[in-house]
């Protein structure tokens, strides 16, 4: 299989599509292609350079793995090497899209890069994967690592996981337990919503709630909202607007004014099953470490619920 740099040199020099593939390898992208059984054929020295390697050390080609390599998911959890998302492709022929993949090196060096992975072509040995992205800005940190760094929220995210340990509870259960952490967290006149997906319907039940009017318990999704669901980062808008839009079209009609809108993730291992939804009819409601708290909390959530029964 031919790599991005042989298809430059097999390019005619007048081929204006030369200067596209110069550069995309000249971009500072991530770029990586492997054969169905799993070896690099062609590496970016991008990865080498940004984890200390250098000279004869900033290919793998002809490798599976580079030997020291450690890979870590976005919560800072360790990756086996057959869950690296590479190695999902090249099983199943699946895509794996916009997955954040930490790597370190035998010398301690890490780096966080945004990563899709997609399949080629495919072999008795399996899947041709090319992975595309980009390296993540210099101290990277996961939700819990954030959260960490602020005493202000600590205390109550540590009491909350103690309180749930152990436990698993009904969307309705689980909102109420959140919501002492979620009031300190994001004080009124915020609101805060747990949103579940069952098939092509959002349920809600509220965290803290400070609008006037009920809220509805169900509501239908677009197609298009479904089709955003695995989006697995935190989209947070914070001034609103009429006719705004949030994230990649998220059309925003409330009927309560909502000048701040946040949506996160709660996650059972890597499927989204719920959504932590804040509302505020004041803008930049959010601070950064007040994201990253409702991060955590959302991490330490997702494992403890029970998804609703099909109806």
């Amino acid at each position: 299989m031919p790599s991005l740099s042989d298809l430059v040199e097999q390019t005619d020099p007048d081929d204006p599509r030369r200067a596209v593939l110069e550069a995309i390898l000249n971009s500072g992208l991530v770029l990586t292609l492997r054969d169905g059984s799993g070896v690099f054929q062609s590496t970016s020295s991008v990865i080498a350079s940004s984890l200390g390697r250098g000279g004869n050390e900033t290919g793998a080609e002809g490798r599976q793995f580079v030997a020291g390599q450690r890979f870590f998911d976005d919560l800072g959890r360790e990756l086996v090497r057959s869950d690296h998302p590479a190695q999902v492709v090249r099983r199943t022929g699946i895509p794996q899209r916009h997955r954040t993949i930490g790597l370190r090196a035998e010398n301690g060096r890490e780096v966080w890069l945004q990563m899709s992975y997609m399949p080629l072509e495919a072999s008795p040995e399996g899947w041709s994967v090319l992975g595309v992205g980009a390296l993540l800005p210099t101290g990277f940190r996961t939700p819990f690592e954030r959260a960490e760094d602020h005493s202000t929220y600590e205390g109550h995210l540590l009491r909350f996981a103690i309180e749930i340990a152990g436990v698993r509870l009904p969307r309705e259960e689980l909102a109420a337990r959140m919501r002492s952490v979620v009031d300190a967290i994001v004080p009124a006149p915020a609101s805060t919503l747990l949103m579940e997906r069952r098939g092509s319907d959002g349920m809600l039940s509220p965290v803290s709630s400070h609008q006037s009017d009920p809220l509805p318990r169900r509501f239908t999704l677009s197609p298009d909202a479904i089709g955003r669901w695995d989006r697995n980062t935190t989209v947070y808008q914070d001034d609103v607007r009429p006719s705004a839009v949030v994230g990649p079209r998220i059309a925003v009609e409330y009927d309560q004014p909502v000048r701040s809108l946040a949506l996160v993730p709660v996650r059972s291992g890597r499927e989204r099953i719920a959504s932590l939804v804040m509302s505020s009819p004041e803008p930049q409601a959010l601070t950064l470490e007040q994201i990253a708290a409702l991060e955590a909390l959302a991490t330490l959530a997702g494992p403890m619920l029970i998804p609703s029964p099909e109806e």
